[in-house]
């Protein structure tokens, strides 16, 4: 008989199965983690205590008809209770699904079919296939209603189509973010080579050009000898303009003694010393360096172009 216990354990666990519904199933924190995961161990015990509990019931169902069945032959409770505890339910559970007849009354179900002495049997399909069968086309009716008559489920087409939306809305969103950047790039490019002209940030420049460039440049950046060329006339060495000023002060040259500086200053503060520099141009300091490099003159904030000797290049 199944004890008081068992039944109690698994009411209990048939009862907390339905919270599970109850939990979001996207965990928030590591509490809902912890939570819908013991839940769902509580379901799953939950099932198979329904598991159990049907097999215990089925398996009293069987000793007590057994038991009746022995009883009606002339044998002893007892006896009929000792002789069906020794059987096996397992084995009679599986003999059932296949739906087999025992050897003493196969006689009932023999045909009058005789080949070289093989006799044959009119067995029935096992119970276990039969059910199959039938699941089958209940499911397939299921199946039908749900996918095909209703909006519970999605036909293949409406799948693909919907996974089809997915895919162009990720496109479409792949091109707009990649655009963005491409528009991002242009405005920064031509943020770089836009020289500034607010005094605050010529006054920066100056004194980041006396901290840093007039060891070389001098005191005015008219240029000293073997060292810095001078940088208030329309001739350079490595290429003139604000972009050019700004690269030439980033990397360096080398093999010289202009060094990089993208170590040392930032980019705010070598924009703002760039700008300083093209504001020199045609200060004629005195004891400047005489004309080095090449002719530069810059057309207008976004381009440059090169001329030497009076010709545009």
């Amino acid at each position: 008989m199944i004890s008081k216990k068992i039944i109690s354990v698994n009411a209990l666990l048939i009862i907390s199965a339905p919270i599970w519904a109850a939990i979001p199933q996207k965990a928030e924190s590591h509490l809902d983690w912890v939570l819908q995961n013991l839940v769902l161990i509580m379901g799953v015990m939950a099932i198979i205590g329904v598991v159990i509990s049907l097999f215990n019931a089925m398996k009293v169902l069987w000793m007590s008809q057994k038991i009746t069945v022995l009883e009606a032959t002339g044998m002893s409770h007892a006896n009929a209770l000792q002789k069906v505890e020794k059987d096996s339910f397992i084995q009679y559970i599986y003999l059932e699904m296949l739906g087999t007849v025992p050897l003493e009354k196969e006689d009932d179900i023999l045909l009058n079919h005789n080949y070289d002495g093989i006799q044959e049997l009119d067995n029935n399909l096992p119970p276990w296939w039969v059910g199959m069968f039938y699941a089958s086309i209940i499911f397939g009716v299921f199946y039908i209603i749900v996918f095909h008559f209703s909006d519970l489920g999605k036909s293949q087409v409406e799948e693909y189509q919907a996974e089809v939306r997915t895919a162009e809305i990720a496109r479409a969103m792949y091109y707009q973010n990649e655009q963005k950047k491409k528009e991002l790039e242009v405005q920064k490019e031509k943020t770089a080579i836009v020289a500034l002209t607010a005094v605050e940030d010529l006054t920066a420049g100056a004194q980041v050009f006396k901290e840093f460039c007039e060891a070389c440049h001098g005191k005015n950046a008219e240029g000293l000898a073997e060292l810095g060329q001078n940088l208030t006339d329309e001739f350079w060495i490595h290429g003139g303009g604000y972009k050019n000023i700004v690269t030439t002060i980033t990397n360096g040259v080398p093999s010289t003694t202009m060094i990089s500086w993208k170590s040392s200053l930032n980019e705010e503060k070598i924009n703002q010393v760039a700008s300083f520099i093209l504001s020199l141009a045609g200060t004629d300091p005195p004891n400047a360096r005489g004309p080095e490099g090449e002719l530069w003159t810059a057309v207008n904030q976004d381009s440059e172009v090169k001329k030497l000797d009076g010709k545009d290049e």
